[in-house]
């Protein structure tokens, strides 16, 4: 696929989550369902699409730090020393939600899940979207994740509006999700990067 080509379907994914639609697009690790962060009806269909627990809140992928004002009330110590380190890659913070956000982003917790992917087609697609995109791994809630569109169910397939094609992806462990609005941090999925290498940034519970 030529740059033009990939840039053309950026495009279209983005036009199609502006509009509220639901898209499928690439991870560094998996492929993930993507929506606007702020709209509701796309994020109900996020649950639908993949059977999802009503309540277990939806991460939210970013381009960079200057996204997360968009979503965190503030920056709790260390976590920018996390930042600095381990973003862009396979580390989801748990940060201080601002108070406006879907209860898909924060669940019954104070707290919205964010992660800067290293994909370019996972940044492309937030940069021309011009903010947050939620992304969830694109599977049946509970089977194993896509590493390709190939893996993926034809029930989810059918049922989004948009698909961003990044080949095969590496797999492995999905991100680390890391609670950063407890003293101190805790981690809530073990994930890519190990405790021991968080350790050796922040102290951890």
């Amino acid at each position: 696929m030529n740059s033009g080509t990939a840039q053309a379907e950026v495009q279209e994914a983005a036009r199609s989550v502006l509009l509220g639609g639901v898209v499928i697009f690439p991870t560094e690790t998996f492929y993930a369902l993507g929506a606007h962060f702020m709209c509701c009806s796309a994020l109900g269909r996020v649950y639908q699409i993949k059977g999802r627990a009503q309540g277990a809140p939806l991460l939210c992928i970013v381009d960079g730090q200057g996204r997360l004002a968009d979503l965190v009330e503030w920056i709790p110590q260390g976590s920018e020393r996390l930042m600095e380190r381990f973003w862009p890659g396979p580390l989801t913070l748990v940060l201080p939600a601002k108070p406006d956000l879907p209860k898909a982003l924060t669940g019954q917790g104070k707290g919205v899940g964010v992660r800067w992917s290293s994909h370019d087609l996972a940044q492309a697609l937030v940069r021309e979207v011009g903010a947050p995109v939620v992304g969830t791994s694109a599977n049946l809630s509970g089977e194993t994740p896509a590493t390709s569109l190939m893996e993926i169910p034809e029930l989810i397939l059918k049922r989004v509006d948009g698909v961003l094609d990044g080949g095969k992806l590496s797999g492995g462990l999905p991100s680390t999700v890391l609670d950063c609005t407890v003293r101190p941090f805790k981690i809530l999925r073990p994930g890519a990067i190990s405790r021991q290498a968080l350790l050796e940034v922040v102290p951890l519970s």
